[in-house]
């Protein structure tokens, strides 16, 4: 026999689950900023596409 849950619960349990996710969005949102060398480094770093002429080959 095991646990049976309403509607309602499911429900809740739902909504529950959709503002865990909203949160953990927003933190990612407002986070610190990325300060690595991935996050800083124009892309195609070292390639002849790279927009930055420092970076450029």
């Amino acid at each position: 026999m095991g646990i049976v849950k309403t509607e309602a619960q499911r429900k809740a349990n739902r909504l529950w689950r959709e503002q865990a996710v909203a949160a953990s969005d927003a933190e990612a949102i407002r986070g610190p900023k990325l300060d690595e060398w991935s996050a800083r480094i124009p892309a195609y770093a070292y390639t002849s596409l790279c927009p930055d002429e420092r970076y450029r080959r």
